[in-house]
Parts: C-alpha cells; sequence; structure tokens
C-alpha cells in the first residue's frame, strides 16, 4: 500500500510529494516524487543520510538528531543498540534520529566540523544549535530529545542527591554504598560528567547504591576534610568510610563498577583444595586466615575493598586449612605463583598481626605481591610498575602452557641480573609482551627490531634503550645497566625528522630540536604543542600563524611542536590536552608559563607582551613589527 505524504520546506515554499514503498531488504526506502532526493530509513527507524538527502532531512525536521559514526569504530557499535532503540521510541513522538557514515560521507563530516566518533549533532529548523554531550543510552538520548523538542517539557526529578556539610554525615551513615561526586559548577570536565552521573544514579535506583553530589568550592569544609584537589573527584563511602573511586566516568561504565562493587570483595574458600584450586596462575593472591570474624578481619575487608581489582582475593575460616598451610588465625598471606618462583624468593610471605590495621596489610601487599621479575601486563602496570627506574624487557612472553619453557628462559636471565641490581641499586625488573606493548616500543623506536629481545629502561623523565642483540644473555643487561649508571647512555626521545627547510611563518620544533632551538636559545619561545587530527589545534591554526607574521622577531621565536609525533619534553611533564601553549622565557627556561586564555590574536599578543624576558620596541609590543594590524580577530 502506498501512503502519500507531503513535506513542506520552509522558506522556500515547495511542496514535495514522497511515497513510501515496501521494505527492501531491511531498509524502508522513501521516494521523493517531485524532488530529487532519496530517503532510506534502516530497520530501527534510524534516517540513513546521504549526500543526496542530507540537507532536504535536516531542512524539513523541526528538530532532528544526527550521528556521525565510522563502521569499524568500537563506540559506535557499542552505541548503536542505544541510539535504535531511542529511535523506535522516539517515533512514536514524531522525533526522529538520523545516522551519517562519516567513511563514506566525508564532506558532511568535514563542513560538520566532526573530529572523533560518534559525534551526535542536534539541528533545530535546519541549523546545527549543538553536539550531544550526554548520557549515550537510549533513556538519556530519549530524554534529551523530548526536552529539545517540546517546549513544554519537564525535566524529571533527579536521581542524584545534593549533600552539604549539615546532612552529609546522615546521607552515608549506615548507607551499604555511596558515590560521591565533589565537583565546581564552573569546571567543564564536570560539565561533561553530570548527564552521565544523572543516567547512572537513574539505573542504580532500584539497588542498594546511592549516588550524591557536593558542590566543592561551597562547601569547601567537606572538600577539605577529605582532601579533595580537584573536579570532579568521586569517592566511596561503606558505611561511611572512604574509598578511592578508580572506576570509568561514564554512566555505563559507573553502572558496572559500582554494581561490582556491591559484592563482597574477598571470596570465601571452605578446604585446602578449593584454595589452592583458586590461587591465580601468574599473578599473586592474597589470603586470609581466620577462625572467626575478628577486629583483623574487618581490618582485611577493608583492605581488600581497598585493593579489589587488582590481585585475586581470598579469605578462609576452616581449621584444617590454617592447619595444613600451617597459619595462624588473623593471618594475611601473599601467594606468588608456582610457574614464576625462584630461588631467590618465598613462596608464601605471612603477616600475621592480629592487632594490625588495613594499612599494615596494604603495605605488606605492595612490598610482598611484586616478585623479584614479573610478568607486567596492561592489567598491573597500573599499581604494580609504578616504580621507577623500571627495567622492562619485551620479548615473545607467552605462558600458555606449551610455551612456559621458552617464557622462563629467558626470564630467568633477567632474574640473576635483578638479583644482583636490587642489592646495590633501586631498579625495578619486569618482563612485557612485545605484541601486548607494541605501542610502547613504537615509542621507544623499537617497532622494527627484529632481534628477539628489547630492553628499555624507564625513569621518571626520561627513556633509555638498549640496542638489541642477536643472542641476548644475561651479560648484555648487566654490562647496559652499568654503563647507564655511570653516565655513559644519553635518553631516547621519540623525534621526527629536523626540518632542513623551515617553511611558513610559524617555526618547527621537533624532539631532536628541541635543546638547541628552546632550551639552548637565548630567545624567548612561544610553543604551541598540538595534534594534526585536533579540531581545536586546527580552529587555531589561522591566529596563530598571524600571531607569527606579526609578533616573530631577533628576540622570539613562534613555534609549534606535533605532540603526537614527538615525545613531549621533560621540562613540561604531562600536557593535558592539545592545544597547549607554552611561553618559555630565554634566561629562565624552567619558569615557563602556561596560556590559559582565549584563543584570539589579541589576548595571545597581550600574554607575549606580558611575560617577555627580552626588550621588545614599542612597535615590537603592540605586534605592528611584521604587517599592519587591520584585520579582526579570528576567534
Amino acid at each position: 500500500m502506498i501512503l502519500s505524504l507531503c513535506f513542506t520546506l520552509f522558506g522556500c515554499f515547495c511542496v514535495y510529494a514522497v511515497d513510501i514503498l515496501p521494505n527492501d531488504g531491511d531498509i524502508k526506502v522513501v521516494e521523493g516524487v517531485g524532488g530529487n532526493f532519496r530517503i532510506a530509513v534502516d530497520e530501527d527507524e534510524v534516517i540513513m543520510l546521504t549526500r543526496e538527502t542530507f540537507n532536504h532531512v535536516i531542512m524539513t525536521r523541526p528538530t532532528i538528531l544526527v550521528e556521525f559514526y565510522a563502521p569499524w569504530c568500537g563506540h559506535c557499535k557499542t552505541l548503536a543498540p542505544e541510539y535504535a532503540k531511542a529511535a523506535k521510541e522516539l517515533k512514536k513522538l514524531n522525533i526522529p534520529l538520523a545516522k551519517v557514515d562519516s567513511t563514506k560521507e566525508v564532506e558532511i563530516a568535514k563542513e560538520h566540523m566532526v573530529t572523533g566518533f560518534p559525534t551526535l549533532t542536534l539541528f533545530k529548523g535546519g541549523e546545527k544549535v549543538e553536539e550531544y554531550n550526554g548520557d549515550y543510552s537510549a533513556e538519556g538520548i530519549i530524554e534529551y530529545m523530548r526536552e529539545k523538542a517540546d517546549p513544554n517539557w519537564k525535566p524529571p526529578k533527579s536521581s542524584v542527591l545534593e549533600a552539604n556539610t549539615e546532612n552529609f554525615d546522615n546521607l552515608i551513615k549506615d548507607q551499604p554504598l555511596v558515590l560521591v561526586e565533589f565537583y565546581a559548577t564552573y569546571c567543564r570536565h564536570c560539565q561533561q560528567l553530570a548527564p552521565e552521573y544523572e543516567a547512572a544514579a537513574r539505573r542504580l535506583k532500584e539497588t542498594r547504591v546511592r549516588l550524591i553530589k557536593v558542590d566543592g568550592v561551597k562547601e569547601k569544609a567537606l572538600s577539605d576534610a577529605f582532601q579533595i584537589k580537584g573536579w570532579p573527584t568521586l569517592k566511596i563511602f561503606r558505611n561511611g568510610r572512604p574509598y578511592e573511586y578508580k572506576g570509568p566516568r561514564d554512566s555505563k561504565g559507573i553502572v558496572e563498577y559500582m554494581r561490582e562493587q556491591l559484592k563482597f570483595p574477598s571470596k570465601e574458600v571452605f578446604n585446602e583444595l578449593e584454595l589452592k584450586n583458586n590461587l591465580d596462575r601468574l599473578e599473586a593472591t592474597i589470603v586470609g586466615f581466620f577462625s572467626n570474624k575478628s577486629d583483623f578481619f574487618n581490618e582485611f575487608t577493608v583492605a581488600s575493598n581497598e585493593i579489589r581489582g587488582t590481585y585475586r582475593i581470598l579469605h578462609t575460616f576452616d581449621e584444617n586449612t590454617l592447619s595444613y598451610y600451617e597459619m595462624n588465625p588473623d593471618t594475611v598471606a601473599v601467594f606468588q605463583p608456582e610457574i614464576t618462583h625462584t630461588q631467590y624468593e618465598n613462596k608464601i610471605y605471612r603477616l600475621h598481626k592480629p592487632v594490625g590495621t588495613f594499612k599494615d596489610i596494604l603495605n605488606f601487599v605492595e612490598e610482598k605481591g611484586t616478585p623479584l621479575v614479573g610478568l607486567r601486563s596492561k592489567h598491573n602496570i597500573g599499581f604494580k610498575y609504578t616504580e621507577r627506574p623500571l627495567v622492562v624487557v619485551y620479548y615473545d612472553v607467552n605462558y600458555d602452557y606449551q610455551y612456559v619453557k621458552d617464557t622462563e628462559f629467558v626470564r630467568k636471565k633477567i632474574v640473576k641480573v635483578a638479583r644482583e641490581f636490587t642489592a646495590e641499586h633501586p631498579f625495578q625488573f619486569a618482563i612485557s609482551n612485545e605484541e601486548e606493548f607494541a605501542e610502547e616500543l613504537k615509542y621507544v623506536g623499537l617497532e622494527d627490531a627484529t632481534e628477539d629481545v628489547k630492553v628499555v629502561v624507564y625513569d621518571r623523565q626520561n627513556k633509555f634503550r638498549m640496542n638489541p642483540v642477536d643472542d641476548f644473555e644475561a651479560e648484555d643487561l648487566l654490562e647496559f645497566l652499568q654503563e647507564l649508571i655511570e653516565g655513559k647512555h644519553k635518553p631516547y626521545y621519540r623525534s621526527q625528522s629536523i626540518p632542513k627547510v623551515q617553511e611558513g611563518p610559524v617555526k618547527v620544533i621537533v624532539a631532536n630540536s628541541f635543546q638547541s632551538e628552546v632550551l639552548e636559545s637565548k630567545k624567548d619561545v612561544l610553543l604551541e604543542i598540538y595534534a594534526p587530527w585536533c579540531g581545536h589545534c586546527k580552529a587555531l591554526e589561522p591566529v596563530y600563524k598571524k600571531l607569527a607574521l606579526k609578533m616573530s622577531n631577533e628576540n622570539l621565536i613562534i613555534a609549534k611542536y606535533d605532540g603526537s609525533a614527538n615525545d613531549i619534553p621533560p621540562l613540561f611533564g604531562q600536557i593535558k590536552g592539545y592545544p597547549t601553549i607554552f611561553f618559555i622565557p630565554a634566561f629562565k627556561k624552567e619558569e615557563f608559563v602556561i596560556y590559559d586564555g582565549p584563543k584570539n590574536y589579541t589576548d595571545l599578543k597581550e600574554f607575549i607582551n606580558e611575560n617577555s624576558s627580552v626588550f621588545l620596541t614599542d612597535e615590537e609590543r603592540i605586534g605592528e613589527n611584521a604587517i599592519g594590524d587591520n584585520t579582526k580577530d579570528e576567534l
């Protein structure tokens, strides 16, 4: 059956008649009769837009949300079922959802400044209004679109409780699990988290998890009490006791993480065989031995909550199991994996301290949980291998049963060196699978090395790589580390090639030229650290070029540095994002200043003039030494 519809293109006074044709497979095809457009709607009621249909559909819908996606994008795949669910529900309200395959419709994506996937953009009356920054769930999208489409829509009551100094204790007291967000109203990251946090609260409403928020600026006493140092900060409270939140910051991740937190942090085992079968094969296992639920068991529970998700944690009250392992009641033990045990280490470490605290347990686990030469993985890198200097030996590490012998053959060579060095020098040693950490090897220029074993030493700021050898032996590693201690090796910096010719007004600095062009220069330097793919960096580019044309002189270098292709100079530490702009004075390089103002010509020029450490003429100070200043700010 053919259904005749009419669309009015407002402003153009054109009427299009369309027919909805029968389904063609999983696609509903909408043909234009009197207009050159073709609209496809997939089985999930999401309008599929192309170059031919984009403008027509956007112009003829009062309110529409468009997803720019890429078929290969994992986040897009995760969003797809939620987006489809929202589309079906919103269709009942005549509120459409659409999507654009940005790998096919590249020009549309460029026109709308799409720099990542998925990007959800709201259009009203044919005009782009804003990007959707809310919860990537069907409920979140539905709520957002109902609000945007209906002028009489009222938001539901918040599921997040607002806490202050007066009611805080009552809200967390005697509650099994509370998540608290300390936020600042002006904080952009807090604003981004807000819809995710609200959506998580809605989903967790039927559980025993309560979500609370505290205006950390307004309620300064609470922030100080819990040593809050930045916004947003999330903390977990169990019956009033605070714990660090280590989970994701999207609604789905918060929900999954908090549901996991509802479980008891340690698994109870009831006999010796069950304990043995539950020991981790490749990581240390933490086991508590108790005769009853004593005060020390309570402290063990607190410690277990602190380290849950890192180590496997077990406990037992079984007398026979205590007797089998020769454990006194109220003992916490660290079981090292049998497969990686060496003659220099104990298989089991014991802490018998019935009057001890959870902090004693945590310190004990931190000290004994990492072996002399352990397996460093993506899972444990954040809690076992943060000390520096760290010696990492990369090779084809594989602890599947048929490959254990080969893996241990190389590791035992490293153990010999580690045994010698840990007594005199504070090196930590680890092995890592070269495929799992291919990106790390790329960052030290070893991605194409054909040798079986690669060695990198990391200190707080620098990386040192050993020249690979064909037949790796303990002596090779020993010699390299001794030379490193003697200062015979220079740090490795990932760097682009030093430009032979500088093109354009902005000077290009790379890692290998940073020392000579910036640190050894007797000029002030304004340095932008950017990434070629960054949309904000692209928007800044014309402003920055203009700044270089007007203000570069014999006392000032205006330069840029590709942070995605070069190691960030140790002088700066870690940057928080792109672009980051530094002013580096001529004679006190370490006293650099980070620019945090608007990215426009006038403010950047004023920033330079305020920080110039080398004498400039009045003409140079107002930025007219190169060309006239008759144009407006680009941003």
